[in-house]
């Protein structure tokens, strides 16, 4: 009902309104693709009301349709359709390209000597996706890949079939390792539901 629906905007503004405490603010919001209409509508709302002073940054792959969607998906209807005061700007993140795989193991080893060709490989694997690069590179670490050889960082020669072909592989390999109590847990954990209290798996 409308009216529940504006109780629940305006106690939802009010609660940024003091969590903010008249200071401005930024927040962020991922996988906006996957939101529905009425979140998309209390977004909004709350902007439009100007009781903040806020950006909020939403996350979303270049498609915003999902995969086999006829219509465009609610996210791509509210950027199409949002009003001027709003002022949705939609802003394109390319994938990495391998300079951008160099300068970001450049940012973690400093003085870092990197393998003829890692870079344009490791871009190739990825798809120039950030989190699977540092799911790579800390695969990499783990194994001892990477190591500190005097006051410099030295990467080994990688074999092109040692490197993990998606997120999932590397997931599973981590699960992989685990202990038998720890795994045993891990597998309760995910039965329960994304918010698992602790008391709850103790006493699983």
């Amino acid at each position: 009902d409308r009216n529940a629906r504006q109780g629940i905007f305006n106690t939802f503004t009010e609660l940024l309104r003091r969590a903010v405490d008249g200071r401005p603010a930024v927040f962020l919001v991922d996988d906006l693709h996957f939101a529905d209409e009425a979140t998309l509508t209390l977004l909004g709302t709350v902007a439009q009301r100007g009781a903040l002073t806020y950006l909020l940054c939403g996350t979303a792959p270049d498609t915003l349709r999902l995969s086999g969607e006829a219509e465009p998906s609610p996210v791509e209807r509210f950027c199409a359709e949002a009003p001027a005061e709003l002022a949705v700007r939609r802003v394109g993140l390319p994938a990495f390209s391998p300079s951008d795989v160099v300068e970001y193991l450049e940012s973690v080893f400093p003085d870092v000597n990197i393998p003829e060709g890692l870079d344009a490989n490791l871009a190739r694997v990825t798809g120039g996706n950030p989190l699977f690069l540092s799911e790579i590179v800390r695969a990499l670490v783990d194994d001892g890949k990477v190591q500190l050889v005097g006051q410099e960082w030295e990467i080994a020669e990688i074999d092109d079939l040692y490197l993990a072909r998606s997120l999932e592989e590397i997931v599973t390999a981590k699960i992989a390792a685990l202990e038998g109590r720890d795994r045993d847990i891990l597998e309760r954990a995910s039965t329960l539901g994304e918010d698992v209290p602790v008391s709850m798996l103790t006493g699983s």
